[in-house]
């Protein structure tokens, strides 16, 4: 272990690499000049780096060539001032979609989940777990998304809604029908008209890989280890 005397400097001017980086959110209209001014900024205050981060707003189109201007530009000033310029790989979060660039191409990508219900009911979508925004207008109806019937089973419940038994089939005897059926997320406002994707699918999870972090690569891969941690 390193005597006192030397690691002090280490905890009274520390590298880059164990200053702050804030997650900075970026939505609106970016604009590279004022990116840099606000890059100044945070390393006048004593951060290490940040983290550039999509968020619910952005007006310049995610991924295009005037996003990654903007990327080139905080990377450029990140070097110049010793700072490291941490890529956050989604317009917003969890990361699957991009953006909506994967599942508006590839609705076949969207994310799958199983539905119980009684068939003479009409669908009350599950839904994405984002409280907003809500379903995308071009999302059709919830009966759209559905995929495959799997069965049907005829149940019965006791007084405390617990399962009793079970027969396969819609004109088995008595009881309460069931189908078992596989949809597709809609298309949601949080996903840009897109949906989540389905992470489970090697397909889907090449194509997500391809649009970002393959695009990243080409772009910065010679600062990644770096400039880009």
């Amino acid at each position: 272990m390193s005597p006192l005397r030397d690691v002090t400097p280490l905890w009274l001017d520390p590298p880059a690499i164990y200053r702050g980086a804030p997650f900075w959110s970026w939505n609106s209209r970016l604009d590279p000049a004022r990116l840099c001014r606000q890059v100044e900024s945070m390393h006048r205050a004593g951060m290490g780096g940040f983290f550039m981060h999509s968020r619910y707003g952005l007006k310049t189109p995610y991924l295009s060539d005037e996003w990654f201007a903007c990327i080139s530009a905080c990377v450029e000033k990140a070097g110049e001032l010793g700072m490291k310029a941490y890529l956050y790989d989604e317009d917003r979060w969890p990361s699957g979609p991009a953006g909506g660039i994967v599942t508006r191409a590839n609705p076949q990508f969207r994310a799958h989940y199983l539905l119980a219900r009684d068939p003479r009911v009409p669908i009350a979508h599950a839904g994405t777990g984002h409280p907003s925004p809500g379903p995308s207008k071009e999302a059709g109806s919830p009966e759209d998304h559905r995929v495959a019937e799997l069965g049907a089973f005829r149940v019965k419940r006791g007084a405390d809604g617990t399962l009793e038994a079970y027969e396969a089939g819609e004109a088995a005897g008595e009881g309460e029908l069931l189908t078992f059926e596989v949809c597709t997320e809609m298309p949601t406002g949080w996903t840009n008209d897109g949906g989540y994707l389905d992470t489970m699918d090697p397909e889907a999870m090449g194509e997500y890989m391809r649009v970002t972090h393959e695009e990243y690569l080409k772009r910065y891969g010679a600062d990644f280890g770096d400039v880009i941690p």
